[in-house]
């Protein structure tokens, strides 16, 4: 049987980087950008039908029009897309506008506003934790909370500055409190299990201890460091003392929006952008669009954005469009469904709908894909070197993207790789959005496209057949703008109905 092959693409199209922002717009597009200044607007859409070009159109439109003094921002939810957003908007000339991850700017403001924050942020939160955080249950358990504390919680050992109407030891004394996490887990009516609550409790106790370097800086300095270089307590239980996690900035300003209110007043405008673009706005938690419309000013507008097909983030709890505008506070937003994709050939774009809809029907012998299925994965791996090492040898402008379900499987296959062209790993938004391979996982690739993408892990045990699972293949696929290629060390996804059997 003939090797399979991926294809290189035509000569014809074979072109550098070129920014959205430099497309011309369709009619059904140009009439969203025309749409009067003072409307708010959701843009839905599938993959590739172009949501996050209108959306910054109409931004730097709106710029235009308003001349100096117009502030306008981007928040999105992951590195990747903020680093391509600005250099969209670098390529084009485009500047004043603030391109920000949520997780940023929601640490930049806490740390203006809570001055008792500690600078470290926690790598070891279990994802029980922060889903818990992230619930929207929770925001009626902050309210019982204030009802008991009407005033921010203070501790005499750890005196503070600050004059905000929330502090970090609020933090302690719910998230530390095990009957107050019982209540969550139970206003989240099974959502969690209850041995979360012992979780997030002794991740709390941790976070308000001493690092090991203050609990002995009696020692001499010198006897205080590692071998290593890193900090005593990096990879240790204690690696997150003294720390807070990214889930509490939101929680934070909850708590004082709660009590502000409680005093008969409003709560203070974080910034005052005159429009804010929040893309892929389904990865975005309840009281996490709640904080981002504190950065609108009176009047300002939001351009919103987003998918629900494509909400891999299960600590989000996405609960419709209709939530994500009340929590926004522009219920009445002009909505617009584009209905044209401009990103992936159209047996890409079936398949993608196949994935979402279990009804459809799948094309067989699609023929911008290609399906490879090996016994095990160094063979697997032998196929992706060879076909990487030639696709880019007739192709060298191409970039190729190599789609591994989690981060560890891309460390795995980035490693299995070392014998073919160079692959840059691209976690934590590292890409660097030029020819040659890249490296990375799902859960990194919202708004990015690729020329060329090979999916290695599409087996039955990485893509069962779940909501879920659907999900994430149906982003993993629609990044690919030419070619598509599919393997499998054992048997294929069940989602690949039209896989070779």
């Amino acid at each position: 049987m003939p090797r399979p092959h991926l294809p290189p693409r035509p000569a014809e199209v074979r072109q550098p980087f070129r920014s959205p922002l430099e497309v011309r717009l369709d009619p059904a597009q140009q009439r969203v950008v025309d749409l009067p200044r003072d409307r708010s607007v959701l843009l839905l859409g599938e993959a590739g039908f172009g949501k996050t070009t209108v959306a910054l159109h109409r931004l730097v439109e709106l710029q235009r029009e308003a001349g100096p003094g117009f502030r306008g921002a981007v928040r999105v939810p992951t590195e990747g897309l903020s680093r391509l957003t600005r250099l969209m908007l670098e390529r084009r000339g485009v500047e004043g506008i603030d391109v920000w991850t949520y997780a940023q700017w929601a640490a930049s403001v806490a740390r203006r506003v809570f001055k008792d924050l500690p600078r470290r942020e926690s790598v070891d939160a279990t994802s029980g934790g922060i889903r818990l955080k992230r619930h929207p249950a929770l925001r009626g358990i902050l309210e019982e909370f204030i009802q008991r504390h009407p005033s921010p919680v203070r501790d005499e050992d750890r005196p503070t500055s600050s004059c905000a109407r929330a502090s970090r030891v609020d933090l302690e004394h719910l998230f530390g409190d095990r009957s107050w996490m019982e209540r969550v887990l139970s206003a989240m009516a099974g959502a969690l299990p209850l041995t979360v609550a012992a979780e997030v409790t002794e991740h709390t106790r941790i976070q308000f201890l001493d690092p090991t370097e203050i609990e002995y800086a009696h020692v001499d300095r010198e006897n205080l460091v590692t071998v290593d270089g890193q900090r005593i307590d990096a990879g240790t239980p204690m690696e997150d003392a003294d720390s807070v996690d990214t889930e509490d900035y939101a929680v934070l300003f909850e708590l004082e929006r709660l009590r502000t209110r409680a005093d008969g007043a409003k709560p203070g405008a974080l910034a005052a952008y005159d429009c804010m673009v929040v893309d892929e706005a389904q990865e975005f938690a309840h009281l996490e669009l709640a904080l981002l419309r504190r950065g609108l000013r009176p009047g300002g507008t939001f351009i919103v954005s987003g998918d629900a097909a494509q909400q891999v983030d299960p600590t989000s709890f996405f609960g419709g469009w209709d939530a994500v505008l009340e929590e926004l506070a522009v219920p009445t937003a002009e909505r617009a469904v584009l209905e044209v994709s401009y990103r992936c050939p159209d047996d890409v774009t079936a398949l993608a709908r196949c994935l979402i809809d279990p009804e459809r029907v799948a094309l067989r012998a699609p023929p911008s894909i290609t399906h490879c299925r090996r016994d095990n994965l160094f063979h697997l791996a032998v196929w992706l070197t060879r076909e990487s090492r030639a696709l880019l040898t007739e192709d060298p402008s191409a970039s190729l993207a190599i789609i591994c379900r989690s981060p560890e499987a891309a460390r795995t296959f980035a490693h299995a790789l070392q014998h073919g062209p160079p692959a840059r790993l691209a976690l934590a938004g590292q890409f660097e959005f030029r020819p040659g391979v890249t490296v990375t996982c799902v859960q990194e690739l919202k708004g990015l496209e690729f020329d060329c993408v090979l999916i290695p892990d599409t087996t039955a045990s990485t893509y069962p057949d779940t909501p879920e699972s659907r999900r994430a293949l149906y982003v993993a696929v629609t990044r690919a703008t030419h070619r598509l290629g599919l393997g499998s060390a054992g048997a294929w996804s069940p989602l690949l109905t039209s896989a070779p059997r």
